[in-house]
């Protein structure tokens, strides 16, 4: 596994349509990979702080890094650091505690009469948005504790 750090410049034009618009970020973020999203695992989280936009981005593989392809990166984009970060996941132990920020979008299936398909809801209440998480925490193999 891989943590990589982009940094944004607003002056530029890519980066703000990047900024506005999720799809375009991930395309643009996909591009630091000779991957697939899918195949290069790709995780990523946008860290505005007033004027500085900073992207984490956790995969599989590492970024691309040759001078070559460098010229071919997104603009208004630029790759500061990557770190192989495997034997620091492999250090998580039972019973250890850690703290996190999650920024998700907690929603469920609902099955609607007529349609094919289900609609998502989503999720408004605390005791939703806990039960969800706890789902999710226990698929991920971890459980979350509440002060």
């Amino acid at each position: 596994m891989y943590l990589s750090r982009v940094s944004l410049d607003r002056s530029d034009f890519h980066a703000r349509l990047c900024l506005g618009d999720s799809n375009q970020m991930h395309r643009s973020l996909t591009r630091f990979f000779e991957a697939s999203r899918l195949e290069a695992g790709l995780l990523y989280r946008l860290n505005s702080n007033g004027p500085e936009n900073t992207v984490y981005m956790l995969s599989k593989i590492s970024p691309i890094v040759n001078e070559r392809s460098l010229g071919d990166m997104p603009k208004g984009m630029k790759l500061e650091f990557y770190k192989e970060i495997s034997s620091y996941i492999e250090s998580f132990n039972i019973g250890r505690v850690f703290s996190f920020d999650l920024l998700a979008l907690p929603t469920k299936k609902v099955a609607e009469e007529g349609r094919k398909n289900s609609k998502r809801k989503f999720l408004t209440t605390r005791e939703e948005r806990e039960d969800w998480l706890n789902r999710k925490a226990e698929a991920g193999g971890f459980e979350t504790l509440y002060s």
